[in-house]
Order: C-alpha cells, then sequence, then structure tokens
C-alpha cells in the first residue's frame, strides 16, 4: 500500500479547486467593474455630433457661435451637418419662421466647410441622394 501517493493526489486536487476558485472571483470582480464603468459613462454620455438641446450644449460648452437662417436653408445644413458630424442646437422663432443655429465654436470649422457646401450647391437646390 502506497499511502504517500494519494495524499499527493489529494494536494493536486486541492491546488487546483482552490486555483479555480480564485480565477472565478477574478472573474466576476472584473465583470462587476466593467459592468460599472459602462454604466457610469452610459449616464454622463457626452454628445458627439448631430442635433442636441440647448440645455445640453450649455452644460457642455459656453464658447457658442449663432447662424440665422432660413427654414430652406436650415434643411439643406441640416443634411449637409449630418455627413459632416457637425454638433449643433437650433433656436425656432415661431413668428418670423427664422431658425437660429447654435455652434460650439471647437465645432466651426467643420461648419464653415458645411456652409462651403451650401453655397456651391445654393441653399434652394437639393442635397445629391
Amino acid at each position: 500500500m502506497n499511502v504517500g501517493g494519494g495524499e499527493a493526489a489529494d494536494q493536486v486536487m486541492r491546488m487546483m479547486l482552490s486555483g479555480g476558485e480564485v480565477t472565478v472571483r477574478l472573474g466576476a470582480s472584473a465583470i462587476k467593474n466593467l459592468a460599472a464603468i459602462s454604466i457610469a459613462l452610459a449616464r454622463n454620455h457626452k454628445t458627439l455630433s448631430g442635433k442636441i438641446a440647448m440645455k445640453k450644449m450649455l452644460q457642455q460648452t459656453r464658447d457658442l457661435r449663432l447662424f440665422p437662417m432660413t427654414p430652406a436653408e436650415f434643411e439643406v445644413f441640416r443634411r449637409e451637418a449630418k455627413e459632416q458630424k457637425v454638433l449643433f442646437a437650433t433656436i425656432r422663432d415661431k413668428r418670423t419662421g427664422q431658425i437660429d443655429v447654435v455652434l460650439p465654436t471647437t465645432d466651426l470649422e467643420r461648419a464653415n466647410h458645411v456652409f462651403q457646401r451650401m453655397t456651391y450647391r445654393g441653399a434652394g437646390t437639393q442635397p445629391k441622394e
């Protein structure tokens, strides 16, 4: 009878089980931390392009520029700004129909590109399909 060999096998099994237990604990901890980071990022989501609410734009930046447009010009701008990923907000005057487009100064370079494309096509023309 080899009594010492059985104890060695028991020790190997014990080490394998404790190593597996540590692996499971670390994996669960990593998943929990990843979920916490994902939730925190989702709650503080910062819009990078497109139309957003004025309140959110003011929270993100205080340095803004205002561009008055007619509704026809705004439709062309909206389509072009979507392609160029320009962040903007709008203020509509219901009496006159004028639309003020509010842009952060960080997006002015891309917005200038949109304005140039608008003038090349003309404000009343339809953009390419």
